[in-house]
C-alpha cells in the first residue's frame, strides 16, 4: 500500500493477551457498538472473548500501543464479516482504519 514511514503502524494479530488493551482502545474511543453490550455485561472482556472464539482481531501498533483494531470472522470459503474497526481518537485522519481494513482483507483471504 504505498512506502512505509516511521509514523507507520505495524499490524499483527491480536490475542487474547491484548485484551486490556483491546478493552481501553474500545472505551477511549466511545465505540457506539460495542460499549452499549459492554455496560449491559458484568465483564466487557467476556464480549471481547466471545468475538476471539468466532474469528480473529487484527491491532495497528505505534511504539508498541495499540492505536487501531478491527475483527473479522469467516462466513463462509468466499465471505467473511468486518467489524469493530477502532483508531486511537488522537491518531485519526491518518489513514489507519483504511489500512486497517486494508490489512483485513488480505488475512481474510488467506
Amino acid at each position: 500500500m504505498g512506502q512505509m514511514n516511521m509514523s507507520d503502524p505495524t499490524f499483527s494479530l491480536l490475542t487474547r493477551s491484548h485484551t486490556c488493551e483491546l478493552r481501553n482502545l474500545y472505551e477511549i474511543t466511545d465505540n457506539e457498538f460495542v460499549l452499549p453490550l459492554s455496560r449491559q455485561s458484568k465483564d466487557a472482556s467476556a464480549i471481547i472473548e466471545s468475538v476471539f472464539r468466532e474469528g480473529e482481531y487484527v491491532g495497528g501498533f505505534l511504539d508498541s500501543k495499540l492505536i487501531c483494531c478491527g475483527g473479522y470472522r469467516l462466513i463462509d470459503e468466499r465471505h467473511a464479516e468486518i467489524h469493530g474497526i477502532v483508531v486511537h481518537p488522537d491518531q485519526r485522519k491518518k489513514g489507519y482504519a483504511k489500512r486497517m481494513i486494508y490489512e483485513i482483507f488480505h488475512r481474510a483471504r488467506g
